[in-house]
Order: structure tokens, then sequence, then C-alpha cells
């Protein structure tokens, strides 16, 4: 069970890093031990693995592509710009776990139904919990990704003036 964590973690720390492969081995790790759990826990572990394979490839597809370097280079922000850009990454997180906390945690987003039918289920469901949950997760994502770009143009700038 602490393999699964574990997993992610390294899985984090390659996305974070910018190493996609490292990010691939750890959702492919988290795949096989979802199968050979599937008899005991492999349903508690499969979230996890599709959201690491999902990281996988959005971390393949934001990867940085060729001349990334070469115009962070030649148009090069200052560090109070990074600093400001990073704060409001940072700001925008924070705002996005409050819509998921008041969306998906503070209300009920599906309401119990006698029968698990799909009207029932449209009909209970809580649509503004649903929204500002989806919101919080957007706004989470996009805070990230503002942090993680301000991250990669210091460590570009960084290893420029480093060399």
């Amino acid at each position: 069970m602490l393999l699964s964590p574990l997993f992610a973690a390294v899985g984090a720390v390659g996305a974070w890093t910018n190493r996609s492969p490292v990010v691939w081995v750890a959702a492919l790790l988290s795949a096989v031990l979802s199968v050979a759990g599937m008899l005991s826990i492999g349903l508690f572990l499969a979230p996890v693995t599709l959201l690491l394979l999902g990281a996988a490839v959005a971390a393949q597809v934001a990867a940085p592509g060729a001349g990334a370097r070469e115009a962070i280079l030649a148009g090069a922000p200052s560090r109070p710009e990074r600093l400001l850009r990073a704060a409001g990454g940072l700001a925008s997180v924070a705002v996005g776990v409050a819509l998921v906390d008041a969306g998906a945690f503070d209300r009920e987003l599906f309401g119990s139904c006698a029968q698990e039918t799909l009207a029932c289920a449209l009909g209970t469901t809580n649509w503004l919990a649903v929204g500002l949950t989806l919101l919080g997760f957007g706004a989470v994502a996009a805070g990230a990704w503002l942090v993680w770009k301000q991250v990669y143009v210091s460590r570009v700038l960084r290893t420029t003036r480093a060399g």
C-alpha cells in the first residue's frame, strides 16, 4: 500500500523537474501495482494510476519545444517579473483549492437515490457545487502551470549564467 504514494511522489518530482521519463516510469509502475492488486486493493489504487498516467501525458505535451530556451534568453523577464508571475500562480492555486473545498467538500455534489439510475443522479446533482469544483481544478491547474513556467524560465537563466 505504501508503494502507491511513493510512485505518486516520484512522479510529482519527475514532473516538477521536467523529467518526463521519470513520470512515465512512476505511472507504469503504479499501473502494474494496480493490476497486481486488482483482487484486493486495486480499486483504491486505480485513481492514482489514472492521475499519474494523465500527468505523464501532460508532462510530455507540456515539455518545452525546440527553441524555447533561445526564446527565453532573447526576451528574458526580470527577477521581479518572474516572482510576480509565480506569486500570481500561487494565488491561483490557493483560490482553486478554496473553490474545490467549497464545491466538493462543503457541499454535497451528488444526492442519494433509491435506485441508481442516470436520471436520478442527474436530478440530484448539485450543479453549483460541480461547477465550483471544476472551476477550482482549473484554477489549480492554471496556477501550477504558471509557477512551473517561471521555475523553468529561472532554471534556464541560471544555467546560462553559470555556463
